[in-house]
């Protein structure tokens, strides 16, 4: 009897990197902003509710400014403290505490009803009740000032919503920021061709550009995630899925997640910190051929913090071919069927043999059997009671040879 098997290999290898996002980061230490105007449609509007968020590196050398709305709030560093402020000009400042500098941090202030609330890497630093007012002032982003110093610092990922996003701690976005329908200003930076840089929200605003000039655009620094992801890779064969991955870095990586089309299905426990490269590999037996799998890696510090690689997804289908063996797995018979079916087995020699039933997204339905068969002739009983009507995939494995055929259960 002939049954089928093919390996597929995916494979993606990466180049060291430390951001999912993108690679660019806009300088600030050269006193250089942008300016948003106001459309006149309101979306810039703050006397509702809003967020102002945006991964920063500061040196605490000196203090600029890093988001203005005149004669409303500013967003402003501190070097008496090491802090954030967010600032209502009329009275009323919240600060983060101390930052860690010369590392990247995420930074938001996000106001629901009439509280705003200051977070530092996605933890509620303080929070304030008090009035905004209503203005078609522009939005200042970057060192804007004239008379502070220079800010030492750099911006990467600047978002502006219209709701309040965050309300309670939270983990912060580790990859690009998304664009949503609440997304009124999105700068990803990662375009220094774009002088303002551009607005990557579907709103349209007008820009004035204040210094900014493309040696402000830092291509060399990035945002630090807990792994430096050297490669990732999939091979399909034997009715399995190899996955192996390795890392440049780690820094306080508990363990990884592997999904598979959005399903956590493994952990695999990570080195900790090293600057060594490490190699990792796991094995996902329950798949079958024909079914397209879509993985994706993850990582979990130590504050069970996840970051998801999802520009590192791989996809692998293990198609058919043909190979020789010593046994017939014949058709199954009623096909369709209700509620019952048989699928016949003729083995040469005794064998172990291992069913499962799986819907037509790869999705193990149910164990059927597992076990030592000797040799002859055998039917496997499969059994449709309590399942809706619907195409299903029978995989029978013996001797790590794989058989799958399709079924109908019609009721």
């Amino acid at each position: 009897m002939r049954k089928l098997l093919t390996i597929v290999l995916v494979s993606l290898m990466l180049g060291a990197f430390a951001y999912a996002g993108n690679v660019s980061v806009l300088d600030l230490s050269a006193k250089h902003y942008f300016n948003v105007a106001d459309n006149g449609s309101n979306e810039l509007d703050v006397t509702g509710d809003f967020t102002v968020e945006a991964w920063v590196k500061w040196g605490g050398a000196t203090a600029g400014r890093l988001v203005v709305r005149n004669g409303v709030f500013r967003i402003y560093p501190s070097t008496t403290d090491h802090s954030l402020r967010f600032d209502l000009t009329t009275g009323g400042v919240i600060s983060t505490g101390a930052v860690p500098l010369n590392t990247w941090f995420h930074v938001a202030v996000s106001r629901s009803g009439s509280t705003t609330r200051i977070f530092l890497d996605g933890v509620e630093k303080t929070s304030y009740n008090f009035a905004l007012v209503a203005s078609t002032e522009a939005i200042y982003i970057g060192g804007q000032s004239s008379w502070f110093a220079a800010w030492d610092a750099k911006i990467d990922e600047f978002r502006f919503s219209n709701i309040a996003r965050y309300t309670t701690t939270f983990t912060p976005p580790s990859e690009a920021f998304t664009n949503d329908a609440n997304t009124v200003l999105l700068y990803h930076f990662d375009d220094d061709t774009q002088l303002p840089p551009g607005n990557s929200s579907s709103l349209t605003f007008t820009h004035t550009n204040n210094g900014i000039v493309q040696g402000d655009y830092l291509v060399d620094a990035e945002l630090a995630l807990p792994i430096t992801l050297a490669s990732f890779t999939a091979t399909a064969r034997n009715g399995a899925v190899e996955l192996v991955w390795e890392t440049a870095t780690e820094t306080n990586n508990s363990n990884f997640i592997v999904y598979r089309n959005g399903e956590a299905i493994a952990t695999v426990a990570g080195a900790g910190t090293t600057t060594e490269p490490q190699s990792y590999s796991y094995i996902d037996n329950n798949v079958v051929p024909g079914v397209t799998y879509t993985y994706v890696l993850a990582d979990v510090n130590y504050a069970n913090e996840e970051t998801r690689y999802n520009a590192e997804t791989v996809t692998v289908t293990i198609a058919n071919d043909i190979i020789e063996a010593d046994f017939v797995i014949g058709a199954a018979y009623p096909n369709p069927f209700n509620p019952t079916t048989i699928v016949p087995l003729e083995l040469a020699q005794s064998a172990t043999v291992k069913a499962s039933l799986y819907d037509l997204n790869g999705r193990e339905i149910r164990a059927l059997v597992n076990a030592s068969f000797s040799a002859g002739s055998h039917d496997l009983h499969i059994d449709g009671t309590g399942m809706t009507t619907g195409i299903y995939l029978v995989k029978i494995v013996v001797e790590n040879v794989v058989n799958v055929q399709r079924i109908s259960l019609v009721k």
